[in-house]
């Protein structure tokens, strides 16, 4: 019963994250889905789940510290731009 609220989290989060408005609700949203999954992974091998919540946290402190160096009205080049 819980993995099955787990995965309606995890689904709703990644939704979240493919429709978030600003940078910081898409990297939040998906930092959910990440702890989501480890949690799910937590039922089954404590282990991996200890080391993949590491790497999420991590992750996402990294990403916000990046995301707010960049200036808010950049955007990338387009690949057909030579």
């Amino acid at each position: 019963m819980i993995e099955v609220v787990l995965v309606i989290a995890s689904i709703i989060a990644a939704v979240g994250t493919v429709i978030a408005v600003s940078r910081l609700n898409a990297i939040i949203s998906l930092g959910v889905v990440g702890i989501v999954v480890a949690l799910i992974r937590l039922l089954r091998a404590p282990d991996l789940s200890l080391t993949q919540l590491l790497i999420e946290v991590l992750t996402v402190v990294l990403l916000v510290l990046v995301f707010y160096r960049i200036p808010r009205g950049s955007v990338s080049p387009s690949p057909n731009r030579l």
